[in-house]
């Protein structure tokens, strides 16, 4: 059985691959029952057994439908025994967490508390390795947004300030193997409730942290904003560093607009502010996330926009897309290609809905701006952001216009993406133009 968000795997003539999907369809019509304990052993596909938390419905759909051992197995091979015992410990346990879930606010809400109080702004030494903190519990991203943004600074870091210590919950495959990268092993507890996760999360970090860096020194704490998510300014407080945050838009009004009202907003949303108001900078990729973030009380002077870029060793007109074009039959045709996440991230989000067309910005690579903001620190996360991006040449009716984008689908030219995206004429993104 895969977990959701994996494919299925290839299999042998004697095994039978399904999704969880597929069972839960079993369920409802109940063909599950013709299944019971058919399969002579079972096996669960995880991403990384390091992230896979409680799995417990899962083992326990393996443990009905199996009449031998199941095991639970990551992509790498790896592989560990869930046992009866194991189960009804687990069971056993998420019995039990309703019973603490008040606890664990109470706990947190102190910890938020203690950290809304100002601070002043501590010195800055770029000579000293900073820590890049990633901490989404999402796992087995290839594609997307987060993996060029992720990339796209933590390669360059190092030109202006020393290696980078990368802290994730997963690994990141455009990201250098030679950035020092510390895998943050999710807790499992409250592992099968809604948001609950997040906020264990953050011990988590901590522990991570404190077991990598010791007593190292380090330059400043750069975090990836994420729900619920506040240890960052903790590290950060803890070892008197600046704090930088990413913002790439409210958690909490794309759970309203685009997915499920979070359970526990109130908390989140203090959590955000909270990030939002200690950050000694807040790194965004467009003037709309400036406005939004000017229109919450964050001062203007401590906001970088810092726009997307394409690393120009992957993608560049020199590629040459001849191929593609002849077998589509678009060799004397203009194509416009068109690649990106069709979600409205970074336009204005105030007062919009989903029945109402937010305002958009676009502008050129003329407006990448670099403001002095906290001493250096911004020139270093400026300068780096501007190695990574390029200008890529746009033909349109015998015009050019340079125009810079980042394109999450990152992987070597030689790769079929770069070359279907060589035979356009024209490319188009949804924001850094």
């Amino acid at each position: 059985m895969v977990r959701p968000g994996l494919p299925l795997p290839l299999t042998r003539p004697d095994d039978e691959a399904i999704s969880f999907e597929t069972f839960r369809e079993w369920v409802r019509s109940g063909r599950a029952v013709t299944r019971l304990a058919r399969y002579r052993e079972g096996r669960i596909l995880v991403h990384r057994l390091e992230s896979a938390g409680r799995p417990l419905p899962l083992a326990a759909a393996m443990w009905m439908l199996g009449r031998g051992a199941v095991f639970l197995e990551d992509e790498r091979g790896c592989r560990r025994r869930i046992s009866t015992s194991q189960i009804l410990a687990w069971l056993a346990r998420a019995a039990t967490e309703p019973f603490r879930v008040a606890g664990l606010l109470r706990h947190v809400a102190r910890d938020v508390a203690s950290l809304e109080a100002p601070v002043a702004v501590p010195p800055l030494d770029a000579t000293r390795s900073p820590v890049y903190i990633r901490a989404d519990l999402s796992f087995g991203v290839r594609a997307g947004g987060s993996v060029g943004h992720i990339a796209g600074v933590l390669n360059q870091l190092s030109a202006f300030t020393g290696p980078p210590v990368f802290l994730t919950t997963d690994d990141v495959p455009t990201v250098s193997a030679e950035v020092e990268t510390h895998v943050i092993a999710p807790s499992d507890e409250f592992w099968n409730f809604k948001e609950l996760p997040t906020l264990v999360l953050n011990r988590s970090v901590e522990a991570v942290a404190d077991h990598a860096l010791g007593k190292r020194a380090i330059a400043f704490v750069y975090q990836r904003y994420s729900l619920n998510n506040y240890a960052g300014i903790r590290i950060a407080r803890a070892r008197r560093v600046p704090f930088v945050l990413e913002y790439n838009g409210s958690e909490i009004w794309m759970s309203r607009h685009w997915g499920r009202p979070i359970k526990y907003e109130a908390l989140a949303g203090r959590i955000e502010q909270l990030n939002l108001s200690a950050a000694d900078l807040v790194v965004v990729v467009s003037r709309a996330m400036e406005d939004e973030l000017i229109e919450r009380g964050v001062d203007r002077t401590r906001i970088l926009v810092n726009v997307n870029g394409v690393d120009e060793h992957r993608y560049n007109p020199e590629i040459d897309g001849s191929a593609i074009r002849e077998r589509y039959g678009l060799t004397e045709k203009t194509v416009v290609g068109f690649r990106l996440v069709m979600v409205p991230v970074h336009e204005r989000r105030a007062g919009s809905s989903p029945r109402q067309a937010p305002t958009t910005w676009s502008y050129g690579p003329d407006s990448f701006r670099r403001r002095k903001v906290r001493a250096t620190l911004p020139h270093a996360m400026c300068s780096c952001r501007r190695t990574y991006r390029t200008r890529m040449a746009r033909r349109s009716s015998g015009r050019q216009r340079s125009c810079s984008s980042t394109w999450p689908w990152a992987r070597p030219s030689s790769h079929p993406t770069s070359n279907r995206l060589a035979k356009c004429s024209t490319t188009a993104g949804r924001h850094g133009w």
